[in-house]
Order: structure tokens, then C-alpha cells, then sequence
């Protein structure tokens, strides 16, 4: 990487059907049903063909979503926010994802929200 200067930044969307998985779990936690199962099975498939454990940052996250879809359940709403932060979930596991491979391969990496900066 010739001429490079500083740290490059690599910003990242949701892994495959990601949005969809989290925007079926909202509806279904809108109907009494909180189930991340899919998220989780298809985030530890996507790690697995990369050669890495899911991070403990991404099973936090898991822990996060399945409060916010209980909160989703017991309310019996979901607003365009709520829905939003939702969606949100799929990008900051694939930076997590990532960044865990990235370090594997010997690249410092640092996963990062757009709210954090």
C-alpha cells in the first residue's frame, strides 16, 4: 500500500440478509415472539467460514437486541426509531466480524460506530 498515509477506514453494511433477519425478528417480537436464533446462527456461520470465534463484543450485542425485541414484545409497538436502531445491529456486528478477522490476519483493526466518532 504505496503512498498511503494515516489509517485507512473501511465502512462496512449489514452481512447478507442481515437486515431482513432483524427487521422479521422486530415483527415477530411485535406478535410476542423474540427469537434472534437466525442472527445469531447466520453471524456464527459468517465467523466460522472466516476462521474466528464471534466476538464477545458481537454476543453482547446479541444480549442487547434480544432486550430491545423484549421491550418491542412487552410494549406491543416499534417506531421508526426503534426500527432504526434495530437495523442498526446488522452493521456494527459486521464491523465487529470484521475487525476480528482483520486482527487475526495481523491488521490492527478497530470496530467503530458512526455515534462514536
Amino acid at each position: 500500500m504505496d503512498g498511503m498515509r494515516g489509517n485507512p477506514v473501511v465502512v462496512l453494511s449489514a452481512m447478507g440478509k442481515t437486515t431482513n433477519m432483524l427487521l422479521t425478528a422486530a415483527d415477530s417480537a411485535l406478535k410476542g415472539t423474540v427469537d434472534i436464533s437466525p442472527i445469531v446462527d447466520f453471524t456464527r456461520g459468517i465467523a466460522e467460514g472466516l476462521g474466528i470465534e464471534v466476538p464477545q463484543s458481537v454476543e453482547e450485542l446479541f444480549q442487547q437486541l434480544s432486550k430491545v425485541l423484549t421491550g418491542i414484545s412487552l410494549l406491543e409497538d416499534v417506531t421508526p426509531r426503534i426500527q432504526d436502531f434495530i437495523v442498526s445491529f446488522g452493521e456494527r456486528i459486521s464491523v465487529r466480524v470484521l475487525s476480528e478477522f482483520f486482527q487475526t490476519q495481523g491488521i490492527t483493526a478497530k470496530p467503530t460506530d458512526a455515534w462514536e466518532l
